[in-house]
């Protein structure tokens, strides 16, 4: 059998706890640039979300537009407009999510509660953790796993993804890898299977040269550390491809005034 296989490969590691950083995905569908829903947006929902900042509820607000994309391998409502809501450690969102899905309009699609993953929290450089962050090039991914194998999938993101794209942030090759988890929908299409992974990645246009053969060797690297010598990352991101479907879609940083730090 070959190295790496998953009859081959240890166990996964020790799984670190979940940072206990909750937050709030909600979704529109919106026209390219639509003027007349980012002003209602302004007046409806931003000034909730910069309450709960001012309040120490919520510690960032990403705001992002992309072309309209469905759940991933299924027909369907679709959104353009993606606003993550990142909330304090420890902080309880569940009262937000209920005033926002009242507040948020007729062209909201869902609202999910998230949790931060383990080892993908890496929201900005890592020689500028505060403050503006530089203009970069950012893709939204939106994944829907099989639930019977999350226990398997997820874990192996933690102890190999993460710290894989861990490296290369260190080392100032990316600008930001972010992964949240669904802990619950309030609100969204009846009957629709509901994405459950979340991952939000960042690069200024220079670090896109090479990034393929970095993130390789990242990988490779991270696997022998997880799973001993002659594991092979190419195997299991591979196997990843029998557990999910997913979208993956370049996507635009709104500047809001509402936002503490802005790309």
């Amino acid at each position: 059998m070959a190295a790496g296989s998953t009859a081959d490969r240890p166990a996964t590691p020790p799984v670190p706890a979940h940072p206990d950083i909750p937050g709030i995905a909600l979704t529109w569908l919106a026209a390219r640039r639509d003027g007349s829903f980012w002003r209602a947006y302004d007046t409806q929902v931003a000034p909730i979300l910069g309450t709960a900042q001012d309040a120490g509820t919520l510690v960032d607000v990403l705001a992002y537009e992309h072309r309209p994309v469905t759940v991933p391998g299924h027909d369907g409502p679709t959104w353009s407009v993606c606003v993550v809501a990142v909330g304090a450690r420890a902080a309880t969102l569940d009262e937000l999510a209920t005033e926002l899905v009242g507040a948020a309009g007729r062209q909201l699609r869902s609202v999910d509660l998230l949790t931060l993953q383990p080892n993908l929290d890496m929201f900005h450089p890592v020689r500028q953790r505060t403050g503006r962050t530089r203009r970069m090039l950012q893709w939204i991914e939106y994944v829907v796993s099989d639930p019977a194998r999350r226990d398997t999938y997820y874990p192996q993101q933690y102890v190999f993804s993460g710290p894989a794209m861990r490296r290369l942030h260190e080392r100032g090759h990316c600008e930001r890898f972010v992964g949240f988890e669904v802990t619950e929908r309030r609100h969204g299409p009846v009957g629709e299977p509901a994405w459950d992974v979340l991952h939000i990645s960042g690069f200024r246009p220079g670090q896109m040269f090479g990034m393929l053969p970095r993130f390789r060797s990242a990988a490779q690297a991270q696997a022998e550390a997880v799973y001993g010598a002659g594991s092979s990352a190419r195997s299991i991101l591979t196997g990843w491809d029998e557990v999910r479907t997913k979208e993956v879609v370049r996507a635009r940083q709104r500047d809001s005034r509402f936002s503490s730090r802005r790309s």
